[in-house]
């Protein structure tokens, strides 16, 4: 018989990867291998060679009703994506539903491209 946890962590780890590769569908983008794992930054990135191809993908999810966003999640990420010149965006998965979430000048920078 099999341990609950191990199979509730092996659960997550997949609902995990299943949320990785669907978001970085979604962005046209492509997931890390191992992501998680350290030898790549990020769950996935973006490239395609439009301005906003350019972006470096963390994804979170959770069943429940709340998700906490740490500052030092944030600003790791943040570091990470301009280690290599990308745009850091936060992927999350909230009940079912899909949120992206990323700086504010980077907002602004879509909208003005976009003619918003």
């Amino acid at each position: 018989m099999t341990d609950p946890r191990k199979r509730r962590i092996r659960r997550q780890i997949k609902d995990s990867r299943r949320q990785e590769e669907r978001a970085m569908e979604r962005l046209g983008g492509v997931r890390h291998r191992g992501s998680g794992n350290g030898a790549r930054k990020g769950d996935g990135r973006t490239s395609g060679g439009e301005w906003y191809d350019n972006e470096l993908v963390e994804c979170k999810r959770t069943g429940k009703q709340q998700i906490t966003v740490k500052a030092d999640d944030l600003e790791k990420l943040a570091s990470e994506a301009s280690v290599t010149g990308r745009i850091p965006v936060l992927v999350f998965e909230l009940r079912g539903r899909n949120y992206v979430i990323h700086e504010e000048a980077d907002w602004h920078e879509y909208r003005s491209r976009s003619g918003g």
